[in-house]
């Protein structure tokens, strides 16, 4: 599963309100999958900055750990960059998000970001499980 959502919220309030956003992710995906789903641990939300020059090769989230997230979800903060597409390389699926849209996919699918060509890319990742306190 891969879901691309335009105009999901508005980044401008995302420091004052991400309580309220990561309740309405939550509620997204639960509505989209038809199931309960919860956080996955204390980075079950987190801010991140690509840099100009930086890109992240393609990989599973959390690979490793013995009790990984089942989804993951990405909002995005900016659109002042370039490049910085999100890519699904088994599906061939590339995304250049817009700001304010949301990301959703299964935490074992494969996925990087191409390199930012200009400007700094912001987003906030969700990482959920569908069982509570499926943690390492």
């Amino acid at each position: 599963m891969i879901k691309y959502i335009e105009n999901y919220f508005d980044a401008a309030s995302y420091e004052l309100h991400s309580k309220e956003i990561e309740e309405r992710v939550k509620d997204t995906i639960s509505i989209l999958i038809n199931k309960e789903i919860y956080k996955y641990d204390w980075l079950s939300l987190f801010k991140v900055t690509f840099f100009k020059g930086e890109s992240q090769a393609p990989h599973i989230d959390f690979t490793g750990k013995k009790n990984r997230p089942n989804i993951s979800s990405v909002i995005y903060l900016n659109n002042d960059y370039e490049g910085g597409e999100i890519y699904f390389p088994e599906f061939n699926i590339e995304i250049k998000p817009s700001m304010n849209s949301l990301i959703i996919f299964n935490s074992d699918t494969v996925h990087g970001v191409k390199e930012i060509t200009n400007g700094n890319r912001q987003a906030a990742s969700f990482f959920w499980s569908f069982k509570k306190d499926e943690n390492d």
